[in-house]
């Protein structure tokens, strides 16, 4: 997703989700990423569009849009 984050930022998106669901659960126990890291790399390519998660309605908490 590197490779295309310029293209995204300037695609004129509102928000981007880069978080949600199973997201920090498979990026540590299976990927063995870090998960924080895989956000930074995405909030560096992506400076003028917000970020976002995709949290269900029925959890009891959200993030709203990261800062950029």
């Amino acid at each position: 997703m590197v490779p295309i984050l310029g293209k995204l930022d300037r695609a004129g998106f509102y928000s981007l989700e880069i978080w949600g669901g199973a997201t920090f659960d498979v990026a540590v126990r299976y990927l063995r990423e870090d998960p924080w890291e895989r956000l930074r790399i995405i909030r560096e390519g992506v400076r003028r569009t917000k970020a976002s998660d995709a949290s269900k309605g029925s959890e009891p908490s959200w993030l709203p849009a990261l800062p950029g």
